[in-house]
């Protein structure tokens, strides 16, 4: 199977989009805390979804943050 890759082009495209305030607030936070700017921030989550997350969904297959995953996993020390 082949599988087409976006990211092996050099060129880039302007696009406007129109989200809630309330997920700029969060992109422009999130861009800050990691030092990048929003768009390289976006640019990253579409990459992600674009090469990998879409497939993923096609099989059913839930996304879960690896941090929370990991402690989901671990035995409980409650109760020693």
């Amino acid at each position: 199977m082949t599988v087409y890759d976006p990211i092996a082009k050099d060129s880039t495209v302007t696009r406007t989009v129109r989200i809630n305030e309330a997920y700029d607030e969060v992109l422009r936070y999130e861009a800050d805390r990691h030092g990048v700017s929003v768009n390289t921030l976006v640019d990253r989550v579409i990459r992600k979804y674009s090469v990998s997350y879409r497939f993923f969904e096609n099989f059913g297959a839930s996304r879960s943050p690896l941090k929370r995953s990991r402690s989901c996993c671990r035995p409980s020390m409650r109760g020693r």
